[in-house]
Parts: C-alpha cells; structure tokens; sequence
C-alpha cells in the first residue's frame, strides 16, 4: 500500500523501500539547492514535516501547512525549533489574509498538486503569497496514458501539457526539470514531473482551470 503522508521513523515500512526514502528525499534536495538563507519558505502540503525540516537548514524562515490536524500535531511536537512553524490548513478553503500577500520567495508543493479538486483555487492563492521574484516548485506524478490514477486519493493528474497550462495561467514563466538528476526514478511505471514556475502575475480573480 502507498503511504501518502511519508513517515521517515517508519521508511523500512514503504513499498520500494530504499528507493522510496530516496525519492522522497531528492524531492526536497532539488528545493534546497535553489534557497538561500534570506527566504522564507512556505511548504503547501508538508505532511509530517519531513521536508520541512529538511529545508530549514537552507532558510530564514519556513511554515508547513496541511489539512490533516493530526500531522500537524506530530510535526509541530516533532520540530520544535525557532522560525520554523506548521499551521492546519486546508489551501482549497484557505482565504489568503493580507499580511501573508508577498511574503514567501519560495513556496513548494511536493506531491501535494494531484490532491486539489480546484487547482486554479490553489494557484491563485499562491501566486498572491508569493514574492514579484519568488519562485514555485513543484512535483507530481505523470498523468498515465490510460488515466488510471497512481493512488485513490489524487483527485487530478498532470501531463506536461496540462501543468504548463495551468502555470502560464499565473506565472510568467515556468520550467521542467529531469527528476533523474535528484534521485527521483518512476514508481510502478510512472514518471514524475518537476516544475519550477516563477514571476507570478497578479490577478483579481482567479481563472477556470485548463482543460487540454
């Protein structure tokens, strides 16, 4: 079974064991090499704080959000250490208040994209916390060619087609990056892509997601 939430206390636990800490890893490797110790990080998606706490060797400043109040609780036990905090929150639902406009340089959501019903809500949210030259890193699973989802949970799968569409929509400009350069190799079959979008453009409203 695939566990969504990573445990790294219970990693020998996971399917592909080895392979699945180093891919897990590698996500948040990727991330790290591009801060600096001036950002302030925002991670969308945090989990039980892993990657969270991987980052904040390479920060200012780093929150974690998640919806699941119970993670939150374990990360916030966990990594009790100064500018570094976890807060429950569910992004869908989240009004952005406006001491939180342009406050991050980076903001990461790591396998966390497929998860949202209403990405465009999400991007939208983003695009306003997120600094005129912050930059947003992304990973997520390949969308198959048969549309079976990777896991039950996710609720929408990208090809790179659909995620550069959606990032044009609230980004300037956008990227890919070959997951093999972090450790980051297919899962049952299924590749991973890695986005970094920058430059996010300010919007009144948020648009309808594309549909490609």
């Amino acid at each position: 079974m695939l566990m969504e939430r990573f445990d790294i206390d219970r990693w020998e636990e996971y399917p592909e064991n080895t392979s699945f800490l180093r891919r897990h890893i590698g996500r948040y490797a990727w991330v790290l090499r591009n801060t600096n110790y001036h950002d302030n990080i925002l991670d969308v998606g945090c989990g039980l704080g892993v990657g969270v706490f991987l980052l904040y060797s390479g920060c200012n400043y780093i929150k974690g959000l998640d919806k699941n109040s119970e993670a939150i609780e374990q990360c916030a036990l966990k990594y009790n250490f100064p500018s570094l905090e976890f807060e429950c929150i569910d992004i869908e639902k989240y009004i952005v208040p406006p001491e939180e406009y342009n406050k991050y340089n980076v903001i990461t959501m790591i396998e966390s994209l497929e998860h949202f019903k209403y990405p465009d809500d999400v991007m939208f949210k983003v695009s306003k916390m997120l600094k005129s030259a912050g930059r947003l890193f992304i990973t997520t699973p390949m969308k198959s060619e048969d549309d079976n989802m990777l896991h039950p949970a996710h609720k929408i799968e990208y090809s790179e087609t659909t995620l550069s569409c959606l990032m044009e929509s609230y980004f300037y400009s956008h990227k890919f990056v070959l997951p093999e350069q972090y450790g980051i190799t297919p899962y049952k079959g299924r590749n991973f892509l890695l986005c970094v979008a920058t430059w996010p453009k300010f919007k009144e409203e948020k648009l309808p997601i594309c549909t490609l």
